[in-house]
């Protein structure tokens, strides 16, 4: 038997199964080239695992696809678009937020030279303000003060807009903490089902191991 990967030979059993149905274990032998009995070791260990069905017959032995309960199916389906549609809406918050910055980036940046402009504006005005008469003065205050409002007012817009992005920073931070508390408190039953089930079949098979 050509040398092998242990991966390749499993997954090609597998998806042998899984693509043409109910299989004998007699056909599966020479579909991978190998021996009935390895067949039957390895389709008895990846049962135990519910990777498959194993059904004995008076014809012989047979692989068959693990069928699941229309209930568990549904369910499988429904897990995998939850969790493609999660990744989606992640994905599109992020660029959102990203073509946001970068809008605010460019009105940021227009926005600070005006600020620079009045600023040089106040600062003629408060030399030619030495030289103006009562009523230029009391003009001038009433401008200031309006000004002054203004900027108080954009002030504050700009802290609303700070504490926002501050609290949906916060809470992207908690999910995703909590997310990885949640996965690391998971009990590793499956990686380890995994490797006992790889080492049972390691023995089964004279191939190299991978790695």
């Amino acid at each position: 038997m050509p040398a092998e990967t242990f991966s390749t030979v499993i997954d090609k059993l597998v998806e042998l199964v899984y693509a043409r149905g109910p299989i004998s274990a007699k056909d599966a032998a020479k579909a991978l080239a190998i021996t009935e009995a390895q067949i039957e070791e390895m389709a008895n260990v990846l049962a135990e695992s519910g990777m498959l069905r194993v059904r004995y017959t008076l014809t012989g032995i047979f692989l068959e696809p693990k069928r699941m309960g229309v209930e568990s199916a549904e369910k499988e389906v429904k897990g995998r678009e939850t969790a493609s549609d999660i990744l989606y809406r992640t994905r599109a918050i992020e660029q959102a937020l990203s073509d946001s910055m970068r809008s605010f980036q460019v009105v940021g940046g227009e926005i600070a030279k005006r600020i620079q402009k009045h600023k040089m504006e106040l600062d003629q005005i408060e030399e030619a303000a030495q030289d103006a008469n009562e009523q230029e003065l009391n003009a001038l205050l009433k401008d200031l003060s309006r000004i002054e409002k203004v900027v108080e007012r954009f002030t504050k817009d700009l802290e609303i807009t700070k504490s926002q992005l501050n609290s949906l920073r916060e809470k992207a931070c908690n999910i995703r903490a909590k997310a990885a508390k949640d996965h690391a408190q998971k009990p590793p039953e499956k990686k380890e089902a995994r490797k006992g089930l790889l080492e049972k079949l390691f023995t089964m098979l004279p191939i190299k191991r991978s790695g």
